[in-house]
C-alpha cells in the first residue's frame, strides 16, 4: 500500500515537472530561432512538401485526383508524399490562413513545439537514472548537433516525425504498446521513414510477449496488443509499397550509407558508433546477471539476456532498435544526411543511459559530451566540416561542384542560411525587374517564382 501511495505521489509530480521542462525548452528554441520564424521553406522542402500542399489547395482538396492522377515529383509532378498526411496538413494551413506568411509562421511554431517535445522526453527519460545535470548535458548535446538544430529551422517533416518517434519510445518504455503503435502510425503518416518506428514497436512488443511468463488472461490481452502492433506495421508496409511503386523498387541496397553520414556529419556519425558500442557493452554485461540469477534461460544465454533487456531496460532496447533501424532503412533507400535526425534522440538516450550511468567519480563521459557540445557550436556554420564540394568529391569519388549548392546538401548545418538568403534576394530582384515579362529560370526558382503560397512572391 505504501509503495502504491509513493508511486502515485511520484506520478503526480512528473506531469507538472515535465510541463515546466517543455515550456523552458520551447522558450529557448523560440528565442534562439525567432529570426527565421517567418522564413519561407528552404528549397528542398519548397519543391517537395510545400509544392505538394500547394497542388492540393489548387485542386480543391481533391484527394482522389491527388492520389491517382497527380504525377510524382520525379516524373515532373508535385506529388512526393501522396500517402502521407503532412502535405494535407500544410495545405489546410495554407487554405485557412489569411496569408502564406501565416501558414509559414504556424509551421515554424509547430516545429518548435516538436523540438521542445523531443528535448523534454529525452530529459525526463534520463533524469531519474542519471540526474538532472547530466540529463541536461545530454539534451544540450543532442539539440546542438548541427544536423538536428538546422532541422528546427526547416518547415519540413523531420522534427514532427522524430517527435512522434520519441512519444512511441516513451510509451514502449512503459509497456504501453498500443499507444506506441498509434504513435508509430502517426510517425509513418508524417513521413514514410516512420516505418522504422512501427517496426521497433512491433519487435519489442513481440519480444515482451514471448519472454514474459503471465497468466492465461494477461497473456491473451498481451496477444491482442501484439496483434494490433503487427497490424499497424502491416498497414505501414502496405502504404510504403504503394508510395514507392512496389517493394522491388523500394529495396535497393546502399552499402556506403555510413560513408555518406561520415562525410556529411562526421561528429554525429561518431556519436552513433559510440552509442552502438555502448549498447554492445551493456548487452555483454547481462551475461553475468543471467548466471547470478540462475534463471531458466541459463542454457540459452541470448534468450536470457533478451529477457533481462526487455524486463529491466525496455527504453534501451527501443533506442537500440531505432538506431539500427534508421541505419538499415538508409541502406535500402537513397538517403540524405537529414534522414538520420530520426535516430538522434535515441543515440543520445543510449549514451546517457549507459555511458553516463558510470560511477559518480568517473567524469570522462561528461567531459566527452561537453566536448561534443563545443564541437557542435563551432560547427554551427560548418567550420569543422568538409565543404560541400569536397564532401561530394569524397563520397562520389569524383569532382561534383555542380551539386554543392543543392538544398539537400546544405541543410546539414546553418551554412544553408547563406544560400537561402541569396535565393530570396534573387527572387526579389527578378520579381522587381521582370514586371510582366516572361522569366526563364531553372529549379528551384521555377517553384519560388510561380507558387505564391510558398512565400517567396506575392503573385
Amino acid at each position: 500500500m505504501a509503495n502504491d501511495v509513493a508511486s502515485h505521489s511520484e506520478r503526480s509530480l512528473v506531469a507538472p515537472r515535465a510541463a515546466a521542462t517543455f515550456l523552458v525548452a520551447l522558450a529557448v528554441i523560440a528565442i534562439a530561432r525567432f529570426s527565421i520564424v517567418d522564413s519561407p521553406p528552404y528549397w528542398d522542402q519548397a519543391m517537395g512538401l510545400w509544392a505538394e500542399a500547394d497542388a492540393i489547395v489548387e485542386h480543391g482538396f481533391d484527394v482522389r485526383r491527388h492520389l491517382f492522377e497527380e504525377k510524382h515529383f520525379l516524373e515532373g509532378g508535385r506529388a512526393t508524399y501522396r500517402w502521407c498526411l503532412a502535405p494535407y496538413f500544410v495545405a489546410l494551413l495554407m487554405w485557412i490562413g489569411p496569408s502564406p506568411r501565416a501558414a509559414i509562421v504556424a509551421c515554424h511554431l509547430l516545429t518548435f513545439l516538436g523540438g521542445a517535445l523531443i528535448a523534454t522526453v529525452i530529459f525526463e527519460s534520463l533524469r531519474r537514472s542519471i540526474g538532472a545535470s547530466r540529463s541536461l548535458l545530454v539534451v544540450v548535446a543532442l539539440m546542438t548537433v548541427p544536423l538536428v538544430c538546422t532541422q528546427l529551422d526547416m518547415v519540413g517533416q523531420e522534427i514532427p516525425l522524430t517527435a512522434f518517434a520519441v512519444l512511441a519510445g516513451l510509451a514502449a518504455a512503459h509497456r504501453r504498446y498500443g499507444w506506441a503503435a498509434m504513435a508509430g502510425l502517426l510517425a509513418f503518416f508524417t513521413k514514410q521513414s516512420g516505418i522504422v518506428v512501427g517496426t521497433a514497436v512491433a519487435i519489442q512488443a513481440t519480444l515482451d510477449y514471448w519472454m514474459a511468463g503471465k497468466s492465461s488472461g494477461a497473456r491473451a490481452r498481451s496477444a491482442k496488443v501484439v496483434g494490433f502492433c503487427l497490424l499497424a506495421l502491416a498497414i505501414e508496409a502496405f502504404f510504403a509499397s504503394r508510395e514507392t511503386g512496389g517493394l522491388a523498387r523500394f529495396l535497393r541496397i546502399n552499402p556506403f550509407v555510413f560513408l555518406h553520414l561520415a562525410v556529411w556529419a562526421p561528429y554525429f556519425a561518431l556519436a552513433i558508433a559510440a552509442s552502438l558500442l555502448a549498447f554492445a557493452r551493456h548487452w555483454t554485461g547481462y551475461r553475468s546477471l543471467v548466471v547470478e540469477e540462475n534463471t531458466s534461460h541459463d542454457q540459452r544465454p541470448i534468450a536470457g539476456r533478451l529477457r533481462m533487456l526487455v524486463e529491466r531496460d525496455p527504453e534501451i532496447l527501443f533506442a537500440a532498435l531505432m538506431v539500427v533501424g534508421v541505419i538499415a532503412l538508409a541502406t535500402l533507400v537513397p538517403a540524405l544526411a537529414r534522414y538520420f535526425v530520426l535516430a538522434a534522440p535515441f543515440v543520445f538516450l543510449l549514451l546517457g543511459r549507459i555511458a553516463l550511468a558510470a560511477p559518480p567519480g568517473n567524469r570522462w563521459p561528461e567531459r566527452m559530451l561537453a566536448a561534443m557540445v563545443l564541437v557542435n557550436l563551432l560547427n554551427w556554420n560548418g567550420l569543422l566540416m568538409p565543404s560541400p564540394a569536397t564532401a561530394l568529391s569524397v563520397e562520389l569519388f569524383r569532382p561534383a561542384r555542380a551539386m554543392a549548392r543543392e538544398g539537400s546538401i546544405l541543410d546539414r548545418n546553418h551554412l544553408y542560411l547563406r544560400d537561402h538568403e541569396s535565393n530570396r534576394a534573387a527572387v526579389r530582384a527578378i520579381a522587381r525587374q521582370a514586371g510582366n515579362e516572361p522569366v526563364f529560370a531553372g529549379m528551384p526558382f521555377t517553384y519560388f517564382l510561380t507558387l505564391p503560397r510558398l512565400g517567396y512572391v506575392q503573385r
